[in-house]
């Protein structure tokens, strides 16, 4: 039993599989000195200036954990696109106290007249708003550095991708494992620098009521769900479970039931992300998630706030079966995220 992926139109295998995105053999950054004890980047934003940003500028954002002053001198800031080549680089100066953030603001977007912060020092990289990748250096020692969505170069495994609303920042600021999965978590964008009284906080819209869905509705008959950043609640059973380091972190979820090939016009399939909600279900368990209804990589997904186990068993999710293997985007993403039975031989190539 397969299920169905989008991603660059390839199709990748593995011993369970439920659609939500390739996974690709990522080459490991070059070797990197034991976890940092002061000086480590704390967040990074590139969504700036961007439809649904929460601000008109880039960021990359450094923190000081150690008790003791920190210099910049010749500490060099760099950005990385995903497949690893040099985007934008500059040297910093002065030196930051213990507690102390520093903010280097990148590129701009089209949209200047979104909130705006004030930086500590600045450079025209223009980051990506999902994927890449953050370095700070002291000559060729590699001082912290962090991967995050579909990035080459990362610590350990590359932390979850972003959005134009969403940056990556570390969990605690005071500590540093050397594995950005494990250390970054996504949210709201919030840059603070020596200029902190400068910054100008976007609005705060005050959170929006849940809506309960069926994981079809949630899908929605186009390309993205109709529920984009909304709060959703549905119900669904739980078809692939993907944990450990280098996972998906997360599970995918259907609903009941046997499709009618004829009058299907959405996936009843969808990913929900969460390592910790992951952890705790099984393969045919029913399920409520509440959660943040996004696209991630052009593939709908739920990030989960709570997942809660059903008292009554929703019944069985049964695997489409497939003659042909969907090439049409518009095909494929009818299925996407649901469990497949492809019918006849086939040939697996680019795994």
């Amino acid at each position: 039993m397969r299920t169905l992926t989008k991603k660059l139109g390839i199709v990748a295998l593995s011993a369970t599989v439920a659609a939500s995105g390739l996974t690709a053999i990522t080459p490991a950054p070059a070797a990197q000195a034991a976890p940092s004890t002061g000086l480590v980047i704390s967040e990074a934003y590139g969504g700036g200036g961007n439809g649904g940003a929460k601000f008109n500028q880039d960021f990359i954002e450094l923190y000081n954990f150690s008790a003791a002053e920190v210099s910049l001198d010749g500490v060099t800031v760099s950005y990385y696109s995903s497949s690893g080549n040099l985007g934008a680089s500059t040297e910093l100066e002065g030196s930051l106290q213990p507690g102390e953030h520093y903010l280097v603001g990148a590129a701009y977007g089209s949209n200047r007249d979104l909130p705006s912060f004030e930086s500590d020092a600045t450079f025209k990289a223009a980051m990506s708003g999902s994927k890449g990748s953050v370095e700070i250096a002291s000559g060729d020692t590699v001082i912290d550095l962090v991967g995050w969505g579909d990035a080459a170069l990362f610590e350990g495994a590359p932390a979850h991708g972003t959005s134009n609303s969403v940056s990556v920042a570390r969990v605690d600021p005071a500590s540093d494992t050397d594995d950005n999965s494990v250390d970054f978590a996504t949210g709201e964008p919030t840059p603070q620098g020596l200029a902190e009284d400068g910054t100008e906080e976007p609005p705060v819209d005050p959170p929006a009521d849940p809506e309960t869905a069926t994981i079809s509705e949630i899908q929605g008959e186009g390309a993205e769900t109709p529920f984009m950043d909304q709060p959703v609640i549905t119900q669904g059973i739980v078809t692939a479970v993907y944990t450990g380091q280098g996972s998906k972190n997360g599970f995918n979820i259907q609903e009941p039931g046997v499709v009618d090939i004829a009058s299907h016009t959405a996936s009843t399939g969808v990913f929900v992300y969460g390592s910790s909600h992951a952890e705790r279900v099984q393969i045919g368990d029913s399920v409520e998630v509440h959660g943040t209804a996004t696209e991630y990589y052009d593939v709908t997904q739920i990030e989960a706030s709570s997942v809660t186990a059903l008292g009554e068993s929703l019944g069985e999710a049964t695997a489409v079966e497939l003659a042909e293997w969907p090439t049409e985007e518009e095909v494929r993403e009818l299925f996407e995220g649901m469990l497949l039975a492809p019918q006849g031989t086939y040939t697996v190539s680019n795994n």
